[in-house]
């Protein structure tokens, strides 16, 4: 069997056996950075021919895909002794390690610098990091799509990097080893302010407090003419300070955030009783978080039904992992299945820069991501958007750099996963074990044990959604002398749940929150017949409508019933 390596930071290359392997140019060539980029992952064909054609496929597009996946795989193993490009899942794979692409070498070397609290080590770390990158990622493969979309995020995170690594040098005073090094990244990209600030710093400390200052006039100068705008209000304070020969608050600290910085903790309160989940929890932890030795860099959809607990899992995950994130936490709830209007991206961007950002806000969405985006610029945050809509709804809300970002939605979320490489995470109802063990956290373990048939059919009719479980032991609750058997003879009558859907408080009604699911819906699929194997309607079908208050059944299963379908 065949040992690839693919490096993708600066010209694309590949390696079979330690040798290298001749690309041709055009289209094979930006399919092989397509598949490398996500390795041992199904790349779907709709995501290829994006790369392929910069989202403007022919007809024939398929064929053509299936044409040059064969030709990529007589190159990688002309003897085709392999399997090294499968279809699978609607896509092709090439099915190599992360390990064996530098990006996420690269990657893992970064997160492990972030997560070690040696300064020598993390700086050992970044250097190692650093010295995978040859150029410009992806420099020789034309592809627009790939450096419109993919190419400015890897950039970012070089940057990112580098700065920390600099940081760490300007700590054990290696001022005037910096400043070279600096200069030439300003004039690269004039627009790196972050650049620019350790520039200053690293002047000022080695006595040439005027070259600072000219340096913050040539910032100036550049920002105004490309933006229109003055510098960040952290590099005019720098200035100030520069002015002043504040020289103690020049000295970089012992981390990007500094002292009295405002750190944000938005994250809602942790359920109670939380119940279950580990399997989630552990890949949400494999995916994302700092510590799994990945960049904590990313995006991760929970999607599922409603009332099956996708909040209450992100916002248990995000408080295990906050002190991951130093630069602080974020959260909106985007209401994209309340029963008024979902909240526009502007609005949900002010509340997220409300964390953030001190003093008035541009309109519209366009300039608040933008905002957001330079803000968060060299941060580290956790962005909880949670009840999401749609892509459209969470694509402007999405900060980029080192920052992860976990989406909720009842929609399958497909444009993030095709688009923005989103890792899908689909939350189902509980275990029978974890549902059991959830009512009984909620009424008491030894109220079950003495009434197991009583308990079997809470469980039934809680249908193994912890929102739905937590109604009906609202309503237990109320008898606590009461038997079990006699609670649950009373909560029902003969045509399903009466009251138990219904406790105070639309946002915890599921009968509501099922509807709301219902009204999103287009006409044709609130509409769709009870059987799906044919569309029209026929003699003796019923076609279900909008379900009466309060009278939905749980799992919307028996004939004639509604159902809300994914979208």
């Amino acid at each position: 069997m065949h040992r690839f390596h693919v490096r993708v930071l600066g010209p694309l290359e590949l390696d079979r056996d330690g040798e290298p392997v001749a690309l041709p140019r055009g289209r094979q060539r930006t399919l092989l950075a397509t598949l490398a980029l996500r390795p041992g992952s199904s790349v779907p064909t709709g995501v290829i021919a994006d790369r392929l054609w910069d989202e403007r496929p022919p007809a024939s597009a398929q064929v053509t895909i299936r044409n040059h996946v064969k030709r990529l795989r007589r190159l990688l193993d002309p003897a085709a002794r392999t399997p090294v490009v499968p279809f699978e899942g609607g896509g092709y794979r090439l099915a190599i390690a992360d390990a064996d692409v530098d990006l996420y070498r690269f990657r893992d070397l970064t997160g492990r610098a972030a997560a070690t609290a040696d300064p020598e080590q993390e700086a050992r770390l970044l250097r190692q990091a650093l010295a995978l990158w040859r150029g410009p990622a992806l420099g020789d493969v034309d592809s627009a799509s790939l450096h419109r979309e993919v190419v400015p995020t890897l950039a970012e995170e070089y940057a990112q990097a580098l700065h920390r690594r600099i940081r760490l040098d300007m700590r054990r005073g290696a001022h005037a080893e910096v400043i070279t090094e600096l200069r030439r990244l300003v004039s690269e990209d004039p627009l790196r302010e972050r650049f620019w600030a350790q520039l200053m710093r690293a002047l000022h400390h080695t006595g040439r407090r005027a070259e600072a200052l000219v340096c913050y006039e040539q910032c100036r100068r550049a920002v105004a003419d490309a933006l229109g705008v003055e510098p960040s209000a952290e590099l005019r304070e720098l200035h100030q300070r520069l002015l002043a020969g504040d020289a103690a608050a020049l000295r970089p600290g012992p981390s990007a955030a500094g002292p009295g910085r405002r750190v944000p903790r938005q994250l809602p309160p942790e359920v109670a009783h939380f119940t279950g989940r580990s399997h989630h929890l552990a890949a949400l932890d494999m995916v994302c978080a700092p510590a799994a030795g990945r960049s904590p860099a990313g995006l991760v959809a929970l999607v599922g039904e409603a009332g099956v607990g996708k909040t209450a899992l992100a916002v248990r995950w995000a408080h295990r992992v906050r002190e991951s994130f130093p630069d602080g936490q974020l959260h909106v709830d985007l209401r994209g299945y309340a029963p008024d209007a979902p909240l526009s991206p502007s609005t949900a961007l002010a509340t997220l820069l409300s964390g953030v950002h001190e003093g008035p806000l541009p309109e519209g969405a366009d300039a608040r991501g933008a905002l957001l985006r330079s803000v968060l610029s060299g941060k580290r945050v956790l962005v909880l958007l949670d009840n999401a809509r749609d892509a459209e709804q969470v694509r402007p809300l999405l900060p980029g750099g080192d920052h992860t970002v976990v989406v909720t939605s009842r929609n399958q979320l497909r444009g993030l996963v095709a688009k923005e490489g989103a890792h899908r995470l689909p939350v189902d109802r509980l275990t029978a074990a974890d549902a059991a063990a959830l009512l009984g956290e909620l009424i008491g373990h030894h109220r079950c044990t003495a009434e197991p048939e009583a308990t079997a059919r809470l469980l039934v009719r809680g249908a193994r959604l912890p929102l739905l479980l937590r109604n009906i032991a609202e309503r237990v609750n109320r008898y606590p002398r009461a038997l079990l058997a006699e609670v649950a003879d009373a909560l029902y009558d003969g045509d399903g749940p009466a009251g138990v859907l219904c406790a105070p408080g639309a946002a915890a009604d599921p009968s509501a929150l099922v509807s709301w699911t219902y009204r999103t819906l287009p006409p044709e699929a609130r509409r769709l017949p009870v059987s799906r194997t044919e569309a029209p309607v026929r003699k003796g079908w019923s076609v279900p409508g909008p379900p009466p208050p309060c009278r939905a059944p749980p799992c919307g299963r028996r004939a004639g019933s509604w159902t809300a379908l994914p979208r």
